[in-house]
């Protein structure tokens, strides 16, 4: 499911157009920690939730090893959107 992009203010970005998918913020933040990725990828832009791909998971496993479960932080994007192709 790719989340419709926002009007205000992803207009003016240079990857509105792309249709590659919004990734919006998720999580509870029960730590109070925020989690910055660099890009939404390819299974992140279909889903519309950050670090669900492969890296995501394989971040997430290990992580969980130390006792660090994803539902402590919340998860942002620097880019909410999948660059295109040529990026």
């Amino acid at each position: 499911m790719s989340l419709k992009k926002p009007d205000i203010p992803c207009k003016s970005c240079p990857l509105y157009g792309n249709g590659l998918g919004f990734v919006p913020a998720s999580g509870k933040a029960t730590s109070g920690c925020l989690v910055i990725l660099e890009a939404a990828g390819k299974d992140e832009a279909a889903e519309g939730v950050p670090t669900v791909g492969k890296v995501g998971h394989q971040l997430w496993q290990q992580l969980k090893r130390v006792d660090i479960e994803r539902d402590q932080f919340m998860i942002h994007n620097v880019l909410s959107c999948q660059p295109g192709p040529q990026n």
